[in-house]
């Protein structure tokens, strides 16, 4: 028998390995990196204005990263925007059956496959960045998140050093350095000559780069070293351009160290339940917890270091069911949480996060169709109680024997989960068939029928 007693809605769980929400990548600085930009375009080689990036982990289908020429301010901490181009972004959607660590993805006028825009530029090759004309310099920023509070993952700024002699650009206002939107401040979250490349060049000379280094297998940390190395890299001021990189190339430790296979939250009283499983865990030294309340920003709550419950297991491929109980919450807040496990690298790999919003007690009593139905191995049944009841839920089978209880206790009103396995009272499994799933209070009887498949 599983259990969550709540008295506020659930309004999000992810379920990794039953597929029934699929979980996006969360990713962090670095985990993404630039290969190309280009600002003009050359037909005679079919690349359009645009840009190249690749992932360096495996990227779960649904996961959306955003791209910007934007620049981002460090006055006002905000994108500096351009009035005569209404907002420069563009997302890209990792197709169904995720993308593999290693692969090039191009987007430009002949290649735009799962990319959207929020703009449009006039003029053949032009829609995608405006990396056209960089006498004065431009930019590209990475990140997932809204606008307003964007998690940056890699960017990089190609300025003419008559703007910046070296590095980002400072004092950054809502125009840019040199009031035109040229220039952008280092993106918060992310290093210098690492996680954000600075190519300052000459303003004649700086308007294609191509990284044309060694592309042979190698690790996450070595592939990003490459990246760095300016010497790497290839400009051109015009046409042909330094020819974008197709791939695809290996990243030898892209798998997570971690596989979550569910993170739910439940309410019990005044506190948050958070429950999470791994299929396999290798390297772990333990997670840790964050969460936003309404619309601020990520606190961390928990860590393997002050609560021994969170630390890992090192190395296993069995499963492993995690818990953590939140007792400083409010009713009426919308909570969200989001999980991390470390390696012994000290390297955090952040997981998609849920969401826990209250609402008001139910105002009926009444039992749920179970989901999935039919179904193998288990089941879940939601139900509410508009009070406090005592309640039974029993499985009979056809003939009106009973089969298993899995509900028999008084409680308080609120919104519930109870789980049928397929199991009977003995804990063997039930031959496969129809079911009847009987929910009794002192007000309500109702019956629903449910089929077990093998």
């Amino acid at each position: 028998m599983k259990l969550i007693r709540t008295r506020l809605l659930i309004f999000l769980v992810i379920f990794c390995s039953m597929g029934l929400i699929q979980a996006a990548t969360t990713l962090s600085a670095g985990d993404v990196i630039i290969l190309a930009i280009n600002g003009d375009t050359d037909a005679s080689n079919n690349y359009g204005r645009g840009f190249s990036f690749m992932p360096l982990v495996n990227l779960e289908a649904g996961t959306i990263i955003n791209f910007t020429d934007y620049g981002w301010s460090d006055l006002t901490t905000a994108f500096i925007t351009n009035t005569s181009v209404a907002d420069a972004f563009i997302h890209y959607t990792v197709p169904a059956g995720g993308i593999t660590a290693g692969t090039v993805i191009r987007c430009d006028s002949y290649s735009n496959t799962n990319f959207t825009f929020d703009f449009s530029y006039s003029g053949s090759g032009n829609n995608y960045l405006n990396t056209a004309g960089l006498t004065q310099g431009d930019e590209l920023l990475i990140f997932q998140g809204s606008r307003s509070t964007p998690t940056f993952i890699f960017a990089a700024s190609i300025v003419s050093t008559a703007i910046v002699a070296s590095g980002w650009a400072t004092n950054v206002g809502t125009n840019g350095t040199d009031g035109s939107g040229a220039g952008s401040a280092l993106p918060p979250g992310l290093s210098d000559d690492a996680t954000a490349l600075s190519f300052n060049r000459d303003a004649s000379a700086n308007d294609n780069c191509a990284y044309s280094g060694t592309t042979t297998a190698e690790t996450r940390a070595n592939w990003q070293n490459r990246i760095k190395n300016y010497s790497n890299w290839t400009f051109n001021d015009a046409a042909p351009i330094p020819t974008p990189l197709t791939g695809p190339y290996t990243v030898t430790d892209a798998s997570l160290p971690v596989t979550l296979s569910s993170f739910i939250a439940g309410i019990q009283g005044n506190t948050i339940v958070l429950n999470w499983q791994t299929a396999s865990e290798t390297d772990n030294l333990g997670f840790t917890l964050e969460r936003a309340a309404g619309n601020s920003g990520w606190q961390p709550i928990a860590s393997y270091r002050t609560h021994p419950a969170l630390k890992g297991q090192g190395n296993t491929s069995t499963t492993t069911t995690y818990s953590f109980t939140d007792n400083t919450v409010t009713t009426g807040t919308e909570y969200r949480y989001r999980l991390g496990d470390v390696n012994v690298a000290g390297v955090v790999t952040m997981h998609s996060p849920i969401t826990v919003i209250t609402t008001a007690l139910p105002q009926t009593t009444e039992m749920f169709n179970a989901y999935p139905n039919p179904f193998n191995p288990e089941t879940t049944i939601n139900y509410k109680l508009h009070k406090d009841s005592q309640v039974t839920i029993i499985v009979y089978d056809l003939l009106g024997r009973k089969v298993k209880t899995l509900i028999d206790e008084q409680q308080s009103a609120g919104s519930y989960q109870a789980l049928w396995n397929g199991t009977d009272e003995g804990g063997a499994k039930a031959a496969s068939g129809a079911y009847l799933v009987r929910m009794q209070t002192a007000e309500v009887t109702q019956t629903q029928k449910v089929l077990l498949v093998k």
